[in-house]
């Protein structure tokens, strides 16, 4: 969990909304119909209204999907959109899905923080018709032959000059794609600085790393390799060893890595109307969540992120930070000791937490909210005044929600919608 910010915590759960007009965005040599549920910024006119329904299509060997609240999303401001197709990817319906609601004690609250599934619904929940906004530059569009060289590529220990390594090494998909370690391990047993952030949903980002250097999936994907400290290739081996052009790995690379979901959590099911699927514990968290814990004001949105940074003080010592964070790269001092919010989808999976691996379980990282962060000169104004000292109930309820973000992890090409 990242600091708290910008987000209104009713939105939440009502920023989007299903249907909307029908766009025309190519990916690789095709075109394909999607559904568009946005308000354009003022520099893209011209989309046209009207709206008609669409039936989705697989059109790769990979399925994936996510869910996504329902209502109206602005597309994030970049400067320009000429730099960034943003893709509403439509998911369908799934076949019959085998959930129950979770067992009950006779008191009215859940049997421990995992519930009992006891029975078949007879009909599936539908996923929400968003599953995802993608930033997909003009410059890469997505192909099912980048996005399966991609993936071949994030397993080849080829790009790390001892052949140890790979990317799967410190993004395990087994683990939600981190390590489980307090700080990443690279070539030669070189320990990192920071803990591996989950891969899950990146393609809906817009600042990478935990300091936000990378302003893309593709420069995002490319640095590990040529850090001596992790992968310690040249540019110039990266096109020995592969063939490839480095620019041309890191777009199939980085055109993988959007595809890569978190999705299918009780906890879609439960804003999408499956009221059943979350016990009275996990309930009282999420409701705990976007009320008096203020966690939605950053972890808000789909993704349970506002893709910001923040300091919440954690590594502060002595008076001063051991990791400056993101003012290494704005010299802003204002971002000394901020760091990215990290998603919430999969939490349960991606310990230890926060920017330093310091904070070993969610029941700590739920402690060092309720005693308001580490104060220091710069703590996220969020984050100051008196500490909401969180009830016990109250800490026990919001890591019974937290756990409830486990879902399905998938990757590969996304459903998109044809006419």
């Amino acid at each position: 969990m990242g600091s708290p910010a910008g987000h209104d915590s009713t939105q939440a759960d009502d920023q989007y909304r299903p249907g909307g007009s029908i766009g025309q965005v190519k990916l690789g040599s095709r075109h394909f119909k999607h559904a568009l549920s946005l308000s354009l910024p003022a520099q893209d006119p011209g989309r046209r209204g009207g709206s008609r329904e669409a039936k989705c299509s697989r059109i790769g060997p990979m399925i994936v999907g996510s869910s996504m609240p329902a209502s109206t999303r602005t597309l994030p401001p970049n400067g320009s959109t000429m730099n960034r197709i943003a893709i509403l990817l439509l998911a369908c319906s799934s076949s019959l899905v085998a959930t129950a609601d979770p067992q009950l004690a006779p008191d009215g609250t859940g049997v421990g923080s995992k519930p009992v599934m006891t029975a078949q619904l007879t009909r599936p929940w539908s996923m929400p018709p968003v599953c995802g906004l993608l930033n997909v530059p003009e410059s890469n569009p997505l192909t099912p032959e980048k996005i399966a060289k991609g993936r071949e590529l994030f397993f080849e220990t080829a790009l790390s000059i001892d052949h140890s390594t790979s990317c799967a090494t410190c993004h395990d998909p087994k683990k939600a794609f981190t390590d489980g370690r307090q700080v990443a391990v690279g070539i030669h047993l070189a320990k990192g600085r920071r803990n591996t952030q989950t891969l899950v949903n990146p393609g809906e980002g817009r600042a990478f790393f935990w300091d936000g250097r990378a302003d893309s999936l593709e420069t995002q994907s490319l640095q590990p390799m040529t850090d001596m400290k992790e992968m310690g290739l040249q540019e110039s081996q990266i096109e020995e060893r592969t063939g490839m052009k480095p620019a041309d790995v890191a777009a199939a690379l980085a055109s993988y890595l959007r595809t890569i979901r978190s999705h299918d959590s009780r906890v879609d099911a439960y804003r999408q109307g499956q009221t059943g699927m979350l016990n009275a514990e996990e309930k009282a968290g999420f409701d705990f969540f976007r009320g008096r814990g203020g966690c939605a004001q950053c972890h808000g949105g789909p993704n349970f992120t506002d893709d910001g940074f923040h300091n919440t003080g954690v590594g502060f010592t002595n008076g001063i930070f051991a990791d400056a964070g993101r003012y290494e790269f704005t010299q802003d001092e204002h971002d000394r000791g901020a760091f990215k919010t990290p998603t919430l989808r999969e939490v349960a999976l991606t310990a230890p937490y926060m920017h330093d691996g310091s904070v070993a379980t969610l029941d700590a990282v739920v402690e060092l909210y309720s005693n308001g962060g580490v104060l220091n000169p710069i703590l996220d104004p969020r984050l100051r005044g008196p500490a909401p000292r969180f009830s016990v109930d109250e800490k026990r309820q919001l890591v019974a929600f937290l756990k409830a973000l486990s879902g399905r992890i998938s990757e590969g090409l996304p459903e998109v919608c044809q006419p």
